[in-house]
């Protein structure tokens, strides 16, 4: 298992620009800028830019631009809580699919025996396609082809559902789920994939949610794990 690096394994040169020159200050400067910040109504925004969490996970570096951590490594476009937490219950025992591929598929191929993607987008898929670890394929499919391309393997430890045909994906997904199986499901915030939640729960399958700040953008976003009692992550 991949460790987290730490604050000081961010590279300088990945570091936002003005943070790059603060700390070419002398010091006698550098503490004079503190104090000047302490007293006024910018603080509040120096700190995160100088000294807080998403800064030391790298967040400035990907703002609009595909996720990664503070030392250039892929990770999900999903909450940190949700990476801090899955990651730490992978291993090399189990095998994922993903509807929808990305920086996701090289992430999981660190920790997981085998990773299986299906892409409906030609351009994306070769541009993926490329770039993958030997542990790692991706699939061209588009319509029904996309949604049944999980048939096509034996089942699987981790879904991951992040892109077209939610609601059908999700019915395939627990056809293909192995029986200590979970589906993680992102963006769950949104209206119609809360749906997808209330249908799938209350009975033998329950949810747990992270919800935060992640890569790329500052909104807030959610991911759904949907599980049963006995599950591959120990939930």
């Amino acid at each position: 298992m991949r460790a987290m690096p730490g604050r000081d394994t961010q590279s300088k040169s990945e570091q936002p620009l003005v943070l790059r020159v603060y700390r070419k200050f002398p010091e006698d400067i550098k503490s004079i800028t503190r104090k000047v910040l302490k007293y006024s109504n910018i603080r509040p925004y120096t700190d995160i830019l100088f000294d807080s969490p998403i800064r030391d996970r790298g967040w400035f570096n990907c703002y609009s631009a595909p996720p990664t951590d503070q030392c250039g490594n892929p990770i999900p476009w999903m909450p940190y809580s949700l990476i801090d937490f899955i990651s730490d219950r992978l291993h090399s025992g189990l095998n994922v699919f993903e509807y929808g591929s990305g920086n996701s598929t090289e992430w999981f191929a660190t920790y997981v025996s085998q990773v299986f993607s299906v892409e409906h987008n030609k351009d994306w898929y070769e541009k993926i396609n490329g770039s993958l670890p030997s542990n790692a394929k991706i699939l061209y499919r588009t319509g029904k082809k996309y949604i049944t391309a999980i048939d096509e393997y034996d089942g699987f430890d981790i879904v991951v559902i992040d892109g077209k045909y939610r609601n059908e994906c999700v019915k395939k997904a627990v056809q293909n789920l192995n029986s200590e199986g979970i589906i993680l499901l992102d963006d769950t915030y949104r209206d119609q994939n809360k749906k997808i939640v209330d249908d799938l729960t209350g009975g033998e399958f329950k949810e747990i949610f992270f919800q935060g700040i992640g890569p790329v953008t500052s909104n807030i976003q959610k991911t759904s794990i949907i599980y049963r009692r006995n599950n591959c992550l120990d939930i």
